[in-house]
């Protein structure tokens, strides 16, 4: 661009920015703006011949134009205005000077620096996301089922109990001025050790003295996978020491066996029906009454999806409307369970003996030189299914084959 037509732009800039000035309600806000527009003018037009003369008569006219303002107006005072509000204020300015720039030479033109977060190095601020994430575990539900009872102090480790062992009864109709008949009675006492569950973790002191989360970390976890395998053992426990008696390490229950009535004949089984036929089961002839069904998490899925021949979920009126109360039986669904099998029970009658989990530190070996100490979490149980008693849990090996025995045929 040539020195006339750069001289031209700015008399047409400096116009407009006349023009501009007098929207502006007093002397206060006339200066402020005036004070930018020149600031652009310096930047857009440095170098320019008469640039200085553009400011001089822009400082004349603000000045004349904030005197008549001022008899016009109520020259309030203004208070100093953010760079948001001047940006709003001076828009039309502001949009003036873009246009110019564009017209301007670019070796007139000083390019500036865009400030961008990547122009911070070394930053270490930021926003922490409070807690720490826990690797994932399965959910604790067997537990809860059975009786809780604790352990009293100076147990000896051992739980002592007597079972009936035989009843005779020999009641029956009596003739008047005959003796009564006599039945007879036997007891057995028992012995059950109290076994042990423990694990434990060697820590840095340097670690719990400028780590504030370690020690919670540390302690949380123990108790929490303590109970897991509490749990475990109260389904898998072999019953020698030193593990505890299992439901099913254990054999403490009754194998599943269709009575004679329902076998081969229940049209369109499934889970539901075989749930029900083991609580008849277990049922028959006892005071026992089921009260929860220990099943994978796969197959109480399959039980709330089972249709009738026509593709239709059932939905009997024994069935609670989340499928998982069925006659007052509740589903507990636990990965712990073998797929295709089940554990139908009164688990009234099983009682799992707990003594508290408890954490102690300690030194181990060379622990005091090396600066460290050991967290140990253990819990003392013991799992108690009278012998008399384990025909209040049925046990359903195979799911499937239950539900073809109880098939119908054509």
């Amino acid at each position: 661009m040539e020195e006339k037509d750069q001289k031209a732009l700015l008399e047409k800039v400096t116009a407009e920015v006349k023009d501009q000035l007098k929207e502006f309600v007093s002397k206060n806000d006339l200066t402020l703006a005036l004070t930018q527009a020149t600031e652009k003018i310096k930047d857009e037009f440095k170098g320019v011949d008469g640039m200085q003369k553009a400011i001089d008569e822009l400082r004349k006219a603000a000045e004349t134009q904030g005197e008549l303002l001022a008899k016009m107006k109520d020259n309030t005072k203004s208070e100093p205005l953010t760079i948001k509000q001047q940006l709003e204020a001076n828009g039309d300015i502001l949009r003036s000077l873009a246009r110019v720039k564009s017209q301007v030479e670019m070796n007139n033109y000083i390019g500036k620096t865009t400030v961008i977060p990547s122009a911070i190095t070394s930053n270490f601020n930021g926003y922490v996301i409070p807690g720490i994430g826990q690797i994932q575990t399965r959910r604790n539900s067997l537990r809860a089922t059975v009786n809780n009872a604790g352990i009293p102090a100076n147990s000896q480790l051992t739980i002592r109990y007597m079972d009936q062992t035989t009843f005779t009864d020999a009641s029956a109709a009596r003739t008047i001025g005959q003796a009564a008949a006599e039945s007879t009675i036997a007891w057995t006492g028992y012995n059950l050790g109290i076994e042990q569950i423990s694990h434990m973790i060697p820590v840095a002191l340097e670690m719990l003295e400028n780590f504030d989360f370690v020690e919670n970390e540390i302690r949380t976890n123990l108790l929490k996978y303590l109970d897991l395998k509490v749990e475990y053992y109260l389904l898998n426990g072999t019953g020698s020491t030193p593990q505890i008696s299992g439901v099913l390490g254990a054999t403490k229950y009754t194998a599943y066996s269709a009575p004679t009535g329902l076998a081969n004949n229940v049209k369109y089984p499934g889970i539901l029906d075989v749930i029900m036929v083991a609580s008849a089961q277990i049922q028959n002839n006892s005071l026992y009454q089921p009260n929860y069904v220990w099943m994978n998490n796969y197959d109480a899925m399959a039980l709330k999806l089972d249709k009738d021949e026509f593709g239709q979920l059932k939905f009997p009126n024994f069935l609670s409307a989340n499928g998982m109360d069925i006659d007052g039986i509740r589903i507990v669904p636990s990965s712990l369970i073998t797929a295709n099998t089940m554990f139908v029970g009164d688990f009234t009658y099983d009682t799992l003996y707990g003594g508290g989990a408890q954490i102690t530190v300690g030194t181990n070996s060379d622990d005091f030189s090396k600066r460290k100490v050991t967290l140990l979490a253990n819990e003392p149980i013991a799992n108690l299914v009278k012998a008399l008693n384990t025909a209040a849990i049925v046990y359903v090996s195979d799911i499937n084959a239950a539900i073809a025995g109880l098939t119908k045929g054509a």
